[in-house]
């Protein structure tokens, strides 16, 4: 009697009840440590951002988050972990985020290494996001989101210019990514300049430039 009765349980979960099989993980996708090179603070740091005008600013690291993240179809980002809601990929997202310090200031700045929800692309693709704006409104000064291979940021249309060098103030950087704002709704930050050795290196805003940021450990 009681083998029937498990019997009949099982034919519900197998037949009445498709939706209560359990989903599995078809696959894991990781940063090589050339990827995680991309950014490379270690999330102690704090910035200092010198403007044209005079003005300055600091933000400081609020530390440095790796993670792994349950995608599936569903999935409306690479952060939006749907649960046991059919098959998933393990992806893995890195963060650090900077948040002001300065009185008077809501300044933040987020960079993001991400993957493609694989279920909606047919290839493996790796980015670089940055975006600095404020505590209400994240997006709002400056955003742009970059296709990296290994340890370097690809160049594939206008929005990303590559120096082999570049002098800034009276300071020369090799290896310089000038990386255009693409958001369109402000003209606060027109373009950020960023090297794999040091991060973000300077900007130019509205007002002229560059502006400088120095990194303090």
């Amino acid at each position: 009697m009681i083998k029937q009765i498990l019997q009949v349980l099982l034919a519900f979960f197998i037949v009445i009840c498709p939706g209560c099989k359990k989903c599995k993980e078809v696959g894991v996708l990781s940063f090589s440590s050339n990827n995680l090179s991309v950014i490379p603070y270690t999330g102690d740091e704090i910035l200092v951002l010198k403007f044209f005008n005079g003005y300055w600013d600091s933000v400081k690291s609020t530390g440095k988050l790796d993670q792994y993240n349950d995608i599936n179809q569903n999935s409306n980002s690479i952060t939006d972990n749907q649960g046991c809601k059919g098959d998933y990929y393990s992806i893995e997202y890195n963060n650090i985020n900077f948040t002001s310090i300065s009185l008077g200031s809501a300044l933040t700045i987020s960079m993001d290494l991400e993957f493609d929800n694989p279920f909606i692309t047919s290839q493996i693709n790796r980015f670089l996001s940055i975006s600095i704006g404020t505590d209400y409104g994240p997006r709002g000064f400056f955003y742009n989101k970059i296709a990296i291979e290994n340890d370097s940021l690809i160049v594939v249309d206008s929005t990303v210019i590559f120096h082999k060098s570049l002098l800034i103030g009276n300071k020369e950087f090799t290896s310089v990514y000038e990386i255009l704002n693409a958001y369109k709704g402000s003209d606060s930050f027109l373009n950020v300049y960023y090297s794999i050795q040091n991060g973000i290196v300077a900007f130019k805003n509205h007002a002229g430039g560059p502006g400088f940021v120095n990194k303090l450990e």
